[in-house]
């Protein structure tokens, strides 16, 4: 990709694969919504699937499935959103052979040992874990 692209940047790519499974539960009820409102190029976009659809319904319980899969999709980006958050919020100490910490810092970040932890380089990545962790983790 880039030379000046580390390993934290990859991480922070990992919340837009989070975002993706949401992002097909909403398109996926965005089109129910206009399909039901008799929206002309939605109908006419699902008009040949809706045939397959009604002889799937004979024979699947098809609101128990779709409801399966959305609770999949959303623990999935739920499990992903709070792994890459706290892997960008846990400091990782510095030690000695001995097992005695080096200096006073909390320590540096696991993924990119050159960026103490809490220090201005860290603080973008900080605010942006936070910021996931109160928007799609704790709030749901």
């Amino acid at each position: 990709l880039s030379a000046r692209i580390t390993t934290l940047h990859l991480l922070l790519l990992g919340y837009i694969v989070a975002l993706y499974p949401l992002l097909l539960i909403l398109l996926c009820y965005l089109f129910i919504v206009l399909y039901n409102k008799g929206n002309r190029p939605v109908v006419f976009l699902f008009r040949p699937v809706h045939s397959c659809l009604a002889r799937l319904r004979r024979v699947w319980n098809l609101h128990r499935t779709i409801l399966h899969a959305f609770s999949s999709f959303i623990l999935l980006s739920y499990t992903k959103f709070t792994l890459v958050s706290l892997i960008l919020l846990t400091p990782t100490p510095l030690l000695q052979n001995d097992g005695s910490s080096i200096g006073s810092s909390p320590g540096v970040l696991y993924y990119d040992g050159d960026i103490a932890y809490g220090s201005i380089e860290h603080l973008p990545y900080l605010i942006a874990a936070v910021f996931v962790l109160v928007t799609f983790v704790s709030l749901p």
